[in-house]
């Protein structure tokens, strides 16, 4: 398999368009997958909370993921969020399927609604991270009862912008 690290911005978009798509259902609260319109939504909602708690850093952070132009900040959170999970041996054989869909031609652009997806499976790793140092079961057919909210985005941000600074700060 094609390492994490060397797939293109585009590849490593695809990737983990791909990965969200093949998460079963039964993952998420409720046994559904959420639609991309419940995800901006939520992410609507999580800027509008860090706007009112002054968390300047979480708002730009989310504002220039989900910017039309942001292909190469959202390119190296995907590459991040797709390592996270290719490190968790219950989760890579998915993530290697998703790396692998995404290195094949594609002719579509990349969806807009990539922003609250990725911010989406950067919370979704940091749950997996924290059932498993719980001893918990983390797999993709694992019932995590994962329900993403206005928190989780306020959290994941404030992650990837701790451990991607450089992306963030334009370094």
């Amino acid at each position: 398999m094609t390492p994490v690290s060397s797939l293109s911005t585009e590849q490593a978009q695809r990737a983990l368009l791909s990965l969200f798509e093949s998460i079963p259902a039964g993952l998420w609260k409720g046994g559904v997958t959420p639609s991309s319109a419940r995800l901006t939504n939520l992410v609507d909602k999580a800027e509008d909370q860090a706007e009112a708690q002054n968390q300047d850093d979480v708002l730009s952070a989310i504002a220039k993921l989900r910017e039309p132009g942001g292909a190469l900040m959202q390119g190296a959170v995907a590459k991040a969020v797709l390592a996270d999970l290719l490190a968790d041996p219950d989760w890579s054989p998915l993530v290697e399927q998703a790396v692998l869909a995404a290195q094949r031609p594609h002719m579509s652009p990349i969806p807009a609604e990539l922003g609250p997806i990725l911010l989406t499976l950067a919370a979704l790793a940091i749950r997996i991270r924290f059932v498993r140092t719980t001893g918990g079961k983390t797999g993709p057919k694992t019932k995590l009862d994962f329900e993403f909210s206005p928190a989780h985005a306020v959290d994941a941000t404030l992650q990837l912008i701790k451990n991607l600074p450089s992306v963030f700060l334009g370094g």
